[in-house]
């Protein structure tokens, strides 16, 4: 086992004294995130931001009945609870965003541009943190030197910051569970390794609490446990026996296993389940998926995520990604060669360099949970924002490679800091411009369109935004190209049904909703709507049939008040 060491002897100076001081790297480190980021201050509330903030009932009451909805619903069923009944809307149990939103709330108000300051705030306080759990991991585990440690450390967090996959997490108002909860999870592996340190009580308790925090904002942290196993097993200690690495790995696991179970717990008690999938209603077809397709995507997922974090380019909202259905050469075959391939090479480098292991735990274990591409909509498997905490890693290896590069480029002390910054700087730029894609629903969509043009969801919002600009024929045409992807599609068919019928083309709109009845005979309100439709053509009987089954399914008429469609944070 080799480590990566760098000539300190050309370093040294005023120059590396100031750049190798902690305070002066945390200080250009929050300035490189608020120089950066300040860009999307400026956007304003875009798609799930609706429900999020803007029609968001839970925000300013701090009662006990708010906070028993937060803690027994589901996440989304949790801002319907005024209208809605108590049926799950999500398999998704997130109390702490809820949590978040009524102190954000109680902060800045409806104001967007508040919103977006506290979500690069929280990007900022988590490219803190990744820059000392890297500094404390090299520390533990590496022979290098103290400023070494602290700049490798620093650059590292840089990378994590400034890359341009972040600027969804970060510009992005509905996203901000990603920095918080990778706040909540990188301030509790800090603390484990605090605890390896000091053996105290109080702070392995501290760090299963945060891991508590962490969980309950983010399914993700649920990651925790493995990256300390990993760290245990392959990491620290490496001189002594296999067993008790074994050992100490399941004994420093145990808080972390304790405060997953309390999770579980609660998430059991408001769901009524552990894991789930619901099925959504604009991807039909994804009902015949399969946990074979689901093994089948991996490699090609995994190809197209080390695409995002090594290529900082044309990142989108969307993109045209989805379920490998079958055993095809380029879909298949061909992204497992390079798996396995890529594999290899990164184990060959894990065994010379102990900085290589630490960077690929922070790669590899972040990004399993969204392998399972089983809970996710078929549109909805490859986004920026599930990168969000593997960066940890990515930044770390591109940290090690650059001073790898300078060492044996022999660049001089002006010449490895002078590239340094130009990377960053790009980097920088780059996210600048992501940043731009988010600013308003014009932008984010048509972008998301030129990236992703067989995308359904894009082609539903792209039809709404015509239809508030009232061009109706670009509203069917939109929904049209929606319905060319799967002829099923409720929201396209019922959207454009609505269009129908605003036209007084009442033959297209009852086609459209008799075939939403038949797709879902259950839903009060594709009866409702189709009552109404039929009554305009004169078929009272009709008419009044479909109003009784609305009636009956839903005596209280709730479907006057139906949630917004959302994505998944």
């Amino acid at each position: 086992m080799h480590a990566i060491t760098v000539d300190t002897a050309r370093l040294s100076g005023p120059i590396t004294a100031t750049l190798s001081s902690r305070r002066n790297l945390v200080s250009a480190l929050v300035l490189l995130v608020l120089g950066t980021y300040s860009s999307s201050l400026a956007g304003d509330f875009v798609y799930d931001d609706r429900r999020v903030v803007v029609a968001n009932p839970l925000v300013g009451h701090w009662d006990w009945h708010t906070l028993g909805v937060i803690f027994t619903r589901d996440y989304w069923a949790a801002y319907n609870s005024v209208s809605g009944g108590g049926q799950i809307e999500s398999f998704y149990y997130r109390p702490f965003v809820h949590m978040y939103e009524l102190v954000a709330y109680s902060l800045v108000g409806r104001n967007a541009i508040g919103w977006h300051l506290l979500s690069v705030l929280l990007h900022a306080l988590a490219a803190i943190l990744v820059m000392l759990v890297l500094e404390k991991s090299l520390a533990a585990a590496s022979s290098l030197e103290a400023k070494q440690r602290r700049l490798v450390a620093a650059l590292a967090a840089a990378i994590f910051a400034l890359h341009p996959v972040q600027g969804e997490a970060v510009a992005w108002i509905s996203a901000f569970a990603n920095p918080l909860g990778s706040v909540f999870s990188l301030g509790s592996f800090y603390c484990y390794l605090r605890y390896r340190e000091s053996r105290k009580a109080l702070v392995i308790a501290a760090a299963a609490v945060l891991m508590a925090a962490a969980v309950l904002t983010k399914e993700t942290g649920l990651v925790l446990p493995g990256l300390i196993i990993a760290h245990e097993l392959f990491i620290f200690d490496r001189e002594r026996a296999l067993s008790a690495r074994i050992r100490a790995a399941a004994i420093m696991a145990l808080p972390f296993a304790g405060a997953a179970a309390v999770y579980f717990v609660l998430r059991y008690r408001a769901l009524n389940v552990l894991v789930g999938k619901e099925a959504n209603l604009n991807f039909p077809d994804d009902a015949s998926l399969s946990l074979l397709d689901t093994l089948r995507t991996v490699p090609a997922l995994l190809l197209a995520y080390l695409r995002l974090a090594l290529m900082p380019l044309k990142h989108s909202m969307m993109y045209d990604f989805g379920p490998v259905r079958s055993f095809g050469g380029f879909s298949f075959w061909l992204p497992l060669a390079l798996c396995i391939a890529l594999g290899g090479l990164l184990i060959y480098f894990c065994k010379r360099w102990i900085e290589i292991r630490i960077a690929a735990a922070w790669m590899l274990i972040p990004i399993l949970p969204h392998l399972n591409t089983s809970v996710f909509s078929s549109e909805e498997i490859l986004h920026d924002r599930f990168l969000y905490l593997s960066m940890v890693g990515v930044g770390l290896l591109g940290a090690i490679a650059m001073m790898a590069a300078a060492k044996r480029l022999q660049f001089a002390r002006l010449g490895k800091i002078s590239i340094a910054a130009l990377i960053l700087i790009g980097l920088s730029l780059s996210t600048v411009g992501q940043n731009m894609k988010w600013g308003s629903e014009a932008a984010l969509w048509t972008h998301a369109a030129a990236n992703a043009p067989n995308s359904r969801i894009t082609h539903m919002a792209l039809g709404r935004m015509a239809e508030e600009r009232q061009d109706y024929q670009r509203a069917l045409e939109e929904y049209d190209a929606a319905l060319r992807v799967n002829p099923d599609i409720i929201d396209a068919l019922n959207d454009a049904g609505l269009v129908y019928a605003r036209l007084g083309r009442w033959d297209e709109a009852i086609a459209n909703f008799e075939h939403i009845t038949a797709l879902t005979p259950n839903k009060a309100v594709a009866h409702f709507n189709l009552s109404v439709a039929y009554a305009a053509q004169k078929r009272y009987a009709d008419a009044a049939r479909e109003q009784q089954i609305a009636l009956s399914l839903d005596p209280g008429q709730k479907w006057r008040t139906q949630p917004e469609p959302q994505g998944q944070h």
